[in-house]
């Protein structure tokens, strides 16, 4: 199998190599002419003897080695210089979407912030999407998308907040977002589809951040169900990811309950804690097949993330190397790319 080149890099590396085989070589033929000269000098001055080799020579290596030095010290600067890709591509979505709003171009601003909003948050770029979701909100409330506006407020400044530790303010723009859904949709409206899952989204992001209450936590999830169980039309694949994703929070849930989605595994003999990590595994798996089954790799991922982990916590090691090893292969092919991205895959660290 041929080997994947990446253009961008090779060009990189091509203009370095060139750049430098140009300074290489002016440093040399500087050198050389400070030779020509020195020795000139030298037999001008004093009859030829060891001075026409040695002063000259010296000379010469003293102008290669400052001459070396500064040209390093120019390039490493310029290297530090370039911005990986990833962070060009973030800097790019929000310098455009500030120039929209400078702009004026509502509508435009807000299709951005659609289109982008999810690539920020797999990309783990938190603060750059609450940033872009300020500007888009007055945008959206300009043309009086109010299905856009619900969205974000519960994930640009609802659910970016949260992993930013902004608690209080993403608790905050989540309600408010909830309430909104709810309160801009009707059964015959085009956008009730879309406002319903948005309203069962803020509930789910509720449902974990205030996971201290695993009572008040499970009601959230509930109800966030019975919504889009109520819809007529459960063919829709955004409805059955978001059924899938509460599965997935009810066993995150359970996990963080018992203090164990991120590390560490239950005390010998935790009969009530390996009853809550079985009911819980069972729910994960559940979402986990429904992801894999809509074809969707990313949450997926997510899914095989927790199941290793609830694995590791009861002590079922092999099995839990089994499913790390599919999870591993996986993420290989998913959109999570950044160590900043996959952090977030399992609840907040």
């Amino acid at each position: 199998m041929f080997k994947r080149v990446n253009i961008r890099n090779l060009k990189e590396k091509l203009k370095f190599f060139t750049l430098t085989s140009v300074q290489v070589g002016f440093i040399l033929a500087f050198a050389f002419f400070i030779f020509q000269v020195s020795q000139s000098w030298v037999d001008n001055g004093i009859s030829p003897s060891i001075l026409r080799w040695v002063l000259p020579s010296a000379l010469s290596i003293t102008i290669v080695s400052l001459s070396a030095s500064l040209l390093f010290f120019l390039n490493s600067k310029k290297r530090k210089k370039i911005i990986p890709p990833a962070k060009s591509l973030t800097v790019a979505i929000i310098e455009y979407g500030l120039q929209l709003h400078a702009d004026g171009r509502d509508r435009a601003l807000v299709n951005l912030r659609n289109n982008f909003s999810k690539t920020l948050h797999i990309l783990g770029f938190h603060k750059i999407r609450t940033r872009l979701g300020e500007i888009a909100i007055q945008s959206a409330t300009i043309v009086r998308d109010n299905a856009a506006k619900a969205e974000i407020l519960v994930d640009d400044l609802g659910w970016a907040n949260y992993l930013l530790d902004n608690n209080d303010i993403a608790i905050k723009n989540i309600e408010r977002g909830v309430e909104m859904a709810n309160g801009s949709k009707s059964p015959n409206q085009e956008d009730y589809i879309r406002l319903s899952l948005c309203e069962a989204k803020g509930l789910r992001h509720l449902a974990i951040i205030t996971n201290n209450d695993p009572e008040a936590a499970s009601i959230k999830l509930n109800k966030a169900l019975n919504i889009l169980n109520s819809l007529e039309d459960q063919s829709f694949l955004e409805v059955k990811r978001d059924i899938a994703q509460i599965h997935h929070a009810k066993a995150l849930i359970a996990a963080m309950s018992l203090n164990v989605h991120k590390s560490g595994n239950l005390r010998k003999g935790d009969t009530e804690g390996i009853k809550l990590i079985n009911e819980a595994l069972e729910q994960d798996r559940l979402a986990s097949s429904a992801f894999k089954d809509i074809g969707d790799l990313d949450r997926y991922v997510k899914a095989l993330f927790l199941e290793v982990r609830l694995l590791e916590s009861k002590g079922a090691e092999t099995e839990a190397m089994e499913v790390t090893a599919l999870c591993n292969r996986t993420l290989a092919s998913s959109e999570w790319i950044r160590n900043e991205g996959t952090q977030t895959l399992t609840g907040k660290l």
